[in-house]
């Protein structure tokens, strides 16, 4: 391990060389340059490159390790597109490739990493559809693809996802709900009257207590409209009692009755 320290210069090929190494952890550093594509030849049980500086393609085939559990890329420069060769990860829990400059597509292969606990594909510049395939990861709990450009709409299978507690999907593209669901709550009146004064000997005995607020802000790429709120991407706190979050989790059919607990944490789903 050589994680969270200054490192810098390029990550040396030779490691790729070392047949025994089986976990890399080098997190935290400054290395530059590309991924080396000796790596590919190694069969890596955990490998953690990021929150560096490296730049290039991802090997596709760091993708074919079958016998990897952990692999983090993220909080690089990387680019290019996630290859359909990760299929090979048959047992891989975390897959963390967020905070890059990847594009294209999430392969429909993707479904067949049926381990998957956590997947963090968030803060790039992925595009098209969200995959029904994801539906097949019965495992997954934390799903992170905010801040892409997805499009369509979410999906009505991830509502089989229950294990599921933190679903990430705003400041995409998604094609909102319309009248399905209402807009955010309105704001309270500037200047709220003020309650009616109590004589003294009518004063209540309960002390006052405070009423918790919601506050729903848009996301600062978004381009809010008047005309309907749902198109303003509203990233919603969750609380069951906000209507607009109860309304898109029914709408894709996760029944917040009946799993509440499932429910609870699940956060910014993009309107």
């Amino acid at each position: 391990m050589a994680y969270t320290n200054q490192l810098t210069g390029t990550i040396p090929t030779e490691l790729g060389g070392i047949l025994s190494l089986t976990n890399l952890n080098i997190y935290g550093n400054q290395f530059t340059g590309n991924i080396p594509s000796q790596f590919a030849a190694r069969s890596f049980k955990f490998l953690s490159l990021n929150s560096n500086q490296l730049s290039g393609r991802i090997p596709s085939g760091l993708f074919s390790f079958t016998g990897c559990y952990s692999m983090s890329f993220s909080d690089n420069r990387l680019t290019g597109s996630i290859p359909s060769e990760l299929i090979s990860l048959s047992v891989i829990s975390r897959l963390n490739l967020n905070d890059n400059l990847l594009t294209g597509t999430i392969p429909s292969e993707v479904g067949a990493l049926t381990k998957l606990a956590y997947m963090y594909f968030n803060d790039n510049r992925l595009m098209g559809t969200i995959p029904t395939a994801l539906a097949a990861l019965t495992g997954l709990k934390n799903l992170r693809l905010h801040n892409n450009t997805f499009t369509g709409t979410i999906p009505s299978e991830l509502a089989s996802l229950t294990s599921l507690t933190y679903l990430g999907l705003n400041n995409n593209l998604l094609a909102d709900l319309g009248s399905a669901c209402p807009g955010p709550p309105s704001e309270p009146p500037a200047n709220p009257p003020m309650p009616p004064a109590y004589p003294p000997s009518l004063a209540p005995s309960l002390p006052v207590t405070s009423v918790p607020t919601l506050s729903t802000t848009s996301s600062p790429t978004s381009s809010p409209t008047s005309s309907s709120p749902t198109n303003s991407r509203v990233c919603c706190s969750i609380l069951m009692q906000n209507a607009m979050m109860r309304c898109i989790l029914e709408h894709i059919g996760i029944n917040v009755t009946d799993r509440p607990s499932s429910v609870a944490n699940i956060c910014n789903i993009a309107c």
